[in-house]
């Protein structure tokens, strides 16, 4: 019998946000833990994705700073969430995060996005997904 292939697993980087991850200056401390074949991709959060005073800029390229010290490059890179889906292609990576955009339409109503190979693909506020949970809130829960 086969045995089950682990699961994939995801890795924050810190790049500025400060809430969760390695920070991308701190690298070498899990370079070797993180040459594992389970590390199926990484990511980070942007602090403020809707601004334009280069904070989105500045955390990419520490991202991909990060990344570039580890053993391989990992199959799945994002760091685009609903906020920045309007910042252009160069945040797309290897997919996305719609987050918030799945539940209210932020500004415009469709956003392209270049794929690795060159192609165009676009997102708009039709979405196709697994609802994998439902959560009920008063109005008044903060």
């Amino acid at each position: 019998m086969d045995r089950p292939r682990p699961a994939g697993v995801p890795f924050e980087i810190d790049t500025g946000m400060g809430r969760s991850g390695v920070r991308w200056d701190e690298m070498a401390r899990i370079r070797d833990v993180a040459g594992t074949p389970s590390l199926e991709g990484c990511y980070t959060q942007f602090h403020s994705a809707e601004r334009s005073d280069g904070s989105p800029e500045r955390q990419a390229e520490r991202f991909l700073q990060a990344v570039g010290q580890l053993p391989r490059r990992p199959a799945l890179l994002h760091v685009a969430n609903s906020a920045s889906r309007d910042a252009g292609p160069q945040y797309a990576f290897d997919l996305i995060r719609p987050g918030v955009f799945l539940y209210a339409r932020l500004g415009g109503s469709r956003t392209c996005f270049a794929q690795a190979g060159g192609e165009a693909f676009c997102v708009s506020n039709t979405s196709l997904c697994w609802i994998v949970e439902v959560r009920c809130f008063a109005s008044d829960t903060p």
